[in-house]
């Protein structure tokens, strides 16, 4: 298994840029591999690694120039959750100034402050995407009717796969509807706050991202409970908002419905797809073309054992 990890690395590394940064963290269980901190080198380094496990691990991540950054042990004074980044000195681990989940005794947890200027940012899209949709109320559907009635479809239905036809036909189709069908603008839907959101609430995470600012500054155990005490408000006040909205919307159900189902079609469109995915050393920019990237991956992991087969070449019918 380490040496299956340690490959992956490396192989990663073979692929990055120079100023691409890296991070690695897990649990990687050697209780018995220590680390010491090295003020000339300044970071973290292993002083009794002797098993085969260790002994792979350190030789293949120390050697692609990563750094073990994590300082926190458990309860046996063990550190199995290691941090391991190839820009040591813009990376740093703190102590929560309260957990997420439930502590486990032998995983004591870590806060990672990575430093990443702005400018060393990049996107493949320097623009942001346009959407459009198809509006039919505009649609001339006589000429569209006419340009779909003179297609010879069964030039396009004759194929050695199923998915062959349906990908030509498709492809016809979405031709002639952006040549008779106008499209308009779309703007996608981004805003994060949700029904249920107040203007406490808004209040109070306001104060909670100041208390967090403050705490990763001084690293006081003075601010860290500070920290800890509005973090707890914050989420019981959340938490609180959140059932008095369902409640809202389920007595609405029968009394007003209208409050119920602008729930839903708010659900509805929020999209999770994103606009910009790569496959393949493709990139798309719109949803439509993330769709046909998506098609294309699943695609390539799913085969289907048939017979090549010929639609008949009667002349079918076309009616909009």
């Amino acid at each position: 298994m380490y040496l299956a990890h340690a490959v992956a690395i490396r192989t990663m590394f073979d692929q990055i840029d120079d100023i691409d940064c890296v991070m690695v963290l897990g649990d990687y269980n050697l209780p018995y591999l220590r680390w010491q901190f090295d003020e000339d080198l300044n970071r973290y380094t292993p002083i009794n690694a002797s098993s085969e496990q260790e002994l792979t691990l350190i030789e293949s991540l120390l050697v692609c120039g990563l750094t073990q950054t994590n300082r926190f042990t458990n309860a046996n004074q063990r550190p199995l959750d290691l941090a391991f980044i190839n820009a040591p000195d813009d990376m740093e681990t703190i102590e929560p100034s309260q957990p997420l989940l439930s502590v486990d005794h032998h995983h004591k947890p870590f806060i990672v402050l990575l430093d990443i200027r702005s400018s060393e940012l990049h996107s493949h899209t320097e623009q942001q995407t346009v959407m459009t949709a198809v509006n039919f109320r505009r649609c001339n559907f006589e000429s569209l009717n006419n340009a779909i009635a003179s297609i010879e479809w069964q030039l396009y239905l004759v194929g050695n796969s199923i998915d062959s036809v349906v990908s030509s036909f498709y492809a016809k189709l979405s031709e002639v509807l952006d040549m008779y069908v106008p499209r308009v603008r779309r703007k996608p839907y981004v805003s994060m706050r949700k029904p249920w959101w107040t203007a406490d609430l808004r209040h109070m995470r306001n104060v909670l991202r100041k208390a967090r600012k403050r705490y990763f500054k001084t690293r006081t155990m003075a601010d860290c409970i500070t920290l800890r005490s509005i973090e707890i408000s914050y989420t019981d006040l959340l938490a609180e908002s959140h059932r008095t909205y369902m409640y809202r919307v389920q007595q609405n159900l029968k009394q007003n419905p209208t409050f119920s189902l602008k729930y839903i079609r708010l659900l509805r469109g929020n999209t999770r797809i994103p606009p910009n995915m790569e496959f393949n050393g493709k990139i798309s920019s719109s949803f439509s073309e993330a769709a046909n990237l998506l098609a294309n991956f699943f695609q390539s992991v799913f085969s289907c054992i048939q017979d090549a087969f010929s639609i008949s070449q009667r002349t079918t019918s076309i009616f909009l």
